[in-house]
């Protein structure tokens, strides 16, 4: 068994390799070697990433969230950079606690007879990611790579069903990357934080994987949120789901979400299959009727908390304004797999950017594209886009490591002074999420 030395005083601190783990390069600028062994007697991974040096280290996002003692991450023993800039190239590395195996593998391993474990097992999961999400957003932290590998889950046989941990922070982005305490993690970790920051927003509409990306991200969204996260886990939950409880086609659907190849097409494939009430689940391979109860009841209630404003579907508001934002928060379906805690951190923390833009009407192209996939909602007359003059700006601070939230003005040099009340940092330290009002109608004279 070969060894990595990390003091050579000490053998606790010898990382001991099992064997490696294969990873599909990424396209962007990123790659990651994954080597599974033991570090001080205990299941460890070691990780090495060489990232640009213009977009956020991993090991600067773990500082954040360990400060603020966000949990559901791994834990971990031992974090570094090996080097600083190569060929405008870093090398990080870190050796963290094995956190199991990925959602679908965990799944797999339950009884499909045994409905009670299996839905136990799930509900679990979803309630502590998503608090690990939340959690991590009110730190500034959007994770924007949710996926089935990056939820890595242990069972166990006693009151605690599940234990989910969300790995692979290397895509997450600090909104908070103008601040005073942001400065300081990116002085230790050697990077610019504005300028890392600005490229970490440029890269929001095509970070993550398309399998599980939101619908407003595979439609190229400018704006990432803790929403956009807990929709990816949406998309995870039913993609495991469609591989132990599916219907006669279920081996088509998989295809067709799995292998896409223009994530475009796979967004209008995604709105389709929400669309429909009676059979959205079929939609997606998932046969309803051997699914568990519970199961199908957290999953509509999440559908509704995702994709329904007031009773109307919003998919088609997601494919035709990318820069779409939730304006408020559905606490009545957040109470099926959320606590009542972390609830309140979602309406007090930043859900987006909440940049008020008008709804931009489909072009002909589009609801054409839409049109052969769903039947479209009868438009309500008494609709009305939102204005700026409807959101009351918020300025109270948040965040659990009392972290300022003030933004440079050379990070934003275009924007007016209107756009202003609506900007990322602004938001984030804004308190309640309150509702837009319609706009009032002019009489004709």
């Amino acid at each position: 068994m070969a060894t990595v030395s990390i003091k050579h005083n000490d053998e606790s601190d010898c990382f001991f390799i099992d064997g490696i783990v294969d990873r599909e390069v990424s396209l962007h600028g990123r790659i990651a070697y994954i080597v599974k062994g033991k570090f001080g007697g205990k299941a460890a991974v070691l990780k090495l990433s060489w990232t640009s040096v213009d977009r956020l280290a991993e090991n600067a996002v773990y500082e954040i969230l360990l400060r603020d003692n966000i949990k559901g991450i791994p834990e971990m023993f031992r974090r570094g950079l090996l080097i600083e800039d190569f060929g405008g190239f870093r090398l990080e590395f870190i050796i963290m606690e094995n956190c199991g195996d990925s959602l679908s593998k965990a799944l797999s391993i339950i009884p499909r007879g045994d409905k009670k474990a299996f839905t136990d097992a799930v509900k679990s999961m979803v309630r502590q990611t998503t608090a690990s999400l939340i959690s991590a957003n009110i730190s500034g932290i959007i994770h924007r790579d949710i996926s089935d590998g990056n939820i890595a889950v242990r069972l166990y046989r006693s009151d605690k069903p599940i234990d989910a941990r969300i790995i692979d922070w290397g895509y997450a982005k600090d909104r908070y990357y103008a601040s005073e305490e942001s400065e300081k993690v990116a002085k230790k970790w050697h990077y610019d934080s504005l300028n890392v920051g600005s490229n970490e927003k440029k890269h929001d509409p095509f970070t993550g994987t398309p399998r599980y990306m939101s619908i407003s991200t595979l439609f190229g969204s400018t704006s990432r949120s803790v929403i956009t996260d807990i929709e990816s886990l949406f998309h995870v939950v039913l993609d495991a789901l469609r591989t132990i409880f599916p219907t006669p086609k279920g081996d088509e659907k998989d295809q067709g979400f799995g292998h896409y190849p223009q994530v475009v097409k796979l967004g209008f494939m995604r709105i389709a299959c929400i669309s429909f009430d009676k059979d959205w689940l079929a939609n997606f391979g998932i046969e309803k009727a051997i699914l568990p109860s519970d199961l199908v009841k957290m999953l509509e209630v999440m559908r509704s908390f995702l994709f329904f404003d007031r009773g109307r579907f919003i998919g088609t508001d997601l494919a035709s304004n990318p820069k779409y934002e939730y304006d408020d928060i559905d606490t009545e379906s957040a109470k099926f797999f959320m606590d009542e805690e972390i609830i309140r951190l979602l309406q007090e923390g930043p859900t987006s950017s909440l940049q008020s833009s008008p709804v931009v009407p489909l072009g002909s192209q589009t609801r054409s594209t839409i049109q052969n996939l769903l039947p479209l909602p009868e438009e309500n007359e008494d609709s009305q886009p939102l204005s700026d003059e409807n959101v009351t700006p918020q300025s109270s601070p948040v965040g659990r490591g009392k972290r300022k939230a003030a933004v440079v003005a050379a990070a934003q040099p275009e924007t007016s002074k209107r756009q202003r009340h609506t900007t990322d940092s602004q938001r984030g330290q804004g308190g309640p999420l309150r509702r837009r009002q319609p706009a009032k109608k002019k009489r004709s004279s």
